[in-house]
């Protein structure tokens, strides 16, 4: 089981660095400054990119909120709410560490900086009343969500969702903490019900594929596992998207079309169901995989790195870190860090 925790976090961090290459260019940009018709291999960033000063193999701003999201849950051996909107806030101050951050991170950690008034609403009920039942550690104050305020930041793209990979991973056993888990965790941060939604049911699948619940290299279990996810979506909206990847999945579409069909902006709802389809069309070959998924930008740019975080983390998780390619794994920035956390994430888990 280490073996496909490594892989989750592993794979994340390589879909993403990857995908910083192609997010936001189209087919003809990749031609015109990588000179090549795919990307497939790190390299340095082009000029066009949008995080042209990071070197090959260096991930996102989507990846640092996953390493602060595993160093939460590390450090304490469990995820203490309150530590990570400090974090939140020493990182919104030190600018240097910015690599394109998403709009809903970064306004909502300028709200707890700025300290926005907070309200007894019904969302900060729910948030305390689940601090005491599932979240914090017995020895806790059980009260600690009072110190939090509510990110006032309504925001919808995908950023908000990816860090709730460790969350699949930390509840593997059980789907309904799991999701409840990563819900509540969104909320902090972003105030979208599609958000929240997506980021319960990413860590279902997580939780679903490192189970190895279902065998995906059979049609039928691939769209178990998509009717299963659409079983824990409370939103209409992502409801609907799954059922359209229900039946892309269905009719064979090839990847063309399900770009068409699905989209692939930073728009919730299209990242994470393209995400999800490039794990189902190539479930098997990690590396087919992501590089297939972050060149999805046949008619239109999009969010590469999110959608080749979302793949990457599902075929890793599903395949293990072995099946990684050595060439990935050996030139991503913080692998061996970032493994480390996978390991002692795993520990927890088995410990409890």
């Amino acid at each position: 089981m280490k073996d496909y925790f490594e892989g989750a976090i592993l794979g994340a961090a390589i879909g993403d660095a990857l995908g910083v290459l192609t997010t936001n260019l189209t087919k003809e940009d990749i031609k015109k400054y990588y000179k090549k018709e795919k990307i497939d291999t790190f390299l340095d960033p082009c000029e066009k990119s949008i995080l042209p000063f990071l070197k090959k193999g260096m991930y996102s701003h989507k990846t640092q909120m996953l390493k602060m999201v595993l160093e939460n849950i590390v450090k304490y051996s469990y995820f203490n709410p309150y530590q990570y909107i400090e974090d939140l806030k020493k990182w919104v101050k030190d600018e240097k560490q910015h690599r394109y951050p998403s709009p809903g991170h970064l306004n909502a950690a300028l709200g707890y900086l700025n300290n926005y008034p907070s309200a007894e609403t019904k969302e900060i009920k729910e948030l305390k009343k689940y601090a005491q039942e599932n979240i914090l550690d017995p020895k806790e104050e059980a009260n600690i969500f009072e110190k939090i305020q509510i990110a006032p930041v309504k925001s919808s793209d995908i950023d908000g969702a990816l860090p709730c990979l460790p969350f699949g991973l930390l509840k593997y056993y059980d789907l309904d903490s799991a999701y409840e888990m990563a819900y509540h965790f969104v909320s902090l941060t972003h105030n979208s019900d599609i958000v929240k939604d997506i980021g319960g049911v990413y860590a279902v699948a997580i939780a679903l594929t490192v189970s190895h619940k279902f065998d995906f290299s059979k049609k039928e279990e691939k769209l178990g596992f998509i009717d299963e996810l659409i079983s824990f979506s409370q939103e209409m909206e992502v409801k609907e998207h799954l059922n359209l990847l229900f039946e892309i999945i269905k009719k064979d579409y090839p990847p063309q079309k399900a770009q068409v069909t699905l989209g692939n902006s930073a728009y919730a709802t299209e990242s994470f169901s393209l995400g999800i389809f490039y794990f189902l069309y190539y479930p098997l070959e990690f590396k087919k995989c992501v590089v297939e998924a972050i060149n999805a930008n046949f008619y239109i740019e999009g969010d590469m790195s999110a959608i080749g975080y979302i793949a990457g983390s599902l075929n890793g998780a599903y395949n293990g870190y072995s099946k990684i390619d050595k060439e990935f794994l050996d030139n991503l920035e913080d692998a061996y860090e970032l493994k480390l956390l996978a390991d002692k994430l795993y520990e927890i888990v088995e410990s409890h």
